[in-house]
């Protein structure tokens, strides 16, 4: 992947070397019971043909080869495991291990336990996540999307997880996104957090291209690698807009206020500040200047006797830190 911003590792086919097993006594083991399996039902046939007559020891002995076949293609699912590319089986051992099988066919034990729940998808995972931070101003959703697969080195890591909970890795996942963020976000703002995007995707990248020691045990625990990583967007938590939606509300309703009563803002904010301006007459202004920007039910308490108190003090300082630099800007 092209993209800076995200992060994507080389993949290549799992194979079976990564699973970790014993595999010369499941080859002693398949041997040993074509031998058996064999050789017994023909070392029979043959001798209870003998018993009638020589030529009767070669068809028993035929008889017997063509009955242990039989017994072999019965047997054949408890001897060999065969998995397609991009897959795993993991059978029970009774002595009390789980046994990982990679792509293609292995020998196995044939007491080893089966059933379906054994079998694992080694493709790729898409999955979502939406995060939340707290910035110095307010909460900031990041939201993007991860891919992993199954460790086939560390299989019985990932049953040991997702046995218990099937959310584990989504959960896990998130908590680590969410604890880089708020050591990388610390002392930022929202709105710096919102253009840092960028810069937050190339720490991610960095901490996963390069498999740091907590990305290895994260990765280890859970039992999967994380092919690639993206954060997408960061936006403000729907509190946090709801706020910031009513902020710039209220400044647009001061500058409806300014125009009408045909001051430039600044000095309108100044009379504010100052008490120049009848209580009466600022309620009046505000029920236009709510008029005119369709905001006709909206309900603000006006302090009587109070304008230059919390209201216009409020109402200045908004105005002062978002809007004072726009001398007679435009409505």
């Amino acid at each position: 992947m092209a993209d800076t911003n995200s992060f994507v590792i080389d993949l290549e086919p799992p194979r079976d070397k990564d699973a970790v097993r014993n595999r010369w006594s499941r080859y002693i083991s398949l041997l040993f019971t074509v031998a058996i399996v064999l050789v017994v039902p023909v070392l029979a046939g043959a001798f209870w043909g003998s018993l009638f007559a020589p030529i009767a020891s070669k068809i028993g002995g035929l008889a017997g080869f063509i009955l242990g076949t039989y017994f072999l293609l019965r047997l054949q699912s408890r001897l060999l495991v065969y998995n397609p590319e991009w897959s795993a089986y993991v059978s029970n051992d009774p002595f009390g291990e789980n046994v990982p099988y990679g792509p293609g066919v292995h020998p196995s034990h044939i007491w080893e336990q089966r059933n379906k729940r054994g079998n694992y998808s080694l493709e790729l995972v898409n999955e979502a996540f939406s995060v939340s931070v707290q910035t110095t101003t307010a909460s900031v959703e990041a939201v993007g999307q991860f891919q992993f697969m199954i460790d086939l080195r560390r299989i019985n890591n990932f049953i040991g997880v997702v046995g218990v909970d099937e959310s584990a890795v989504h959960r896990g996942f998130t908590a680590f996104v969410q604890s880089h963020l708020t050591q990388r976000l610390a002392g930022k703002s929202a709105e710096e957090a919102r253009a840092s995007i960028g810069e937050l995707n190339s720490g991610l990248q960095a901490m996963f291209a390069g498999r740091d020691g907590q990305v290895m045990e994260f990765e280890s625990k859970l039992g999967i690698i994380v092919v690639s990583i993206m954060i997408s967007t960061l936006k403000l938590s729907d509190a946090a807009q709801k706020t910031r939606d009513a902020i710039d509300e209220a400044e647009q309703l001061f500058r409806v206020m300014a125009k009408l009563s045909g001051e430039d803002p600044a000095e309108f904010a100044a009379k504010v500040r100052d008490k120049r301006i009848d209580t009466k007459d600022f309620e009046r202004l505000l029920n236009r200047a709510m008029a005119v920007s369709e905001n006709a039910t909206m309900q603000i308490n006006v302090i009587e006797g109070d304008l230059g108190g919390a209201a216009a003090a409020a109402l200045t300082r908004l105005f002062n830190n978002n809007g004072g630099s726009k001398k007679g800007g435009k409505s």
